[in-house]
């Protein structure tokens, strides 16, 4: 039987724990740990080819420097041929 070691005994329960548990308490699903654990559609799944080949989406939302960030990079890389 496998222990947690001492210094982590106060972190109490994780983020993916409690998601997982409001997943369960209202029968929603769950993307990011895997559930539900079967297939999903293939009209789905080539929805999702899509929109992850299309460039449009990203997984993170904006920060809120994320003007300064690509300004700086403007400024840094030349523009672009294509």
């Amino acid at each position: 039987m496998s222990t947690s070691a001492s210094r982590v005994a106060t972190f109490g329960t994780t983020i993916f724990t409690e998601v997982n548990t409001l997943a369960q308490q209202y029968n929603a699903l769950n993307l990011g740990q895997g559930k539900p654990d079967f297939d999903a559609p293939q009209d789905v799944i080539m929805q999702l080819v899509h929109a992850a080949q299309s460039g449009r989406h990203n997984q993170y939302a904006p920060g809120l420097e994320r003007h300064l960030y690509a300004r700086r990079l403007s400024i840094m890389l030349p523009a672009s041929t294509t």
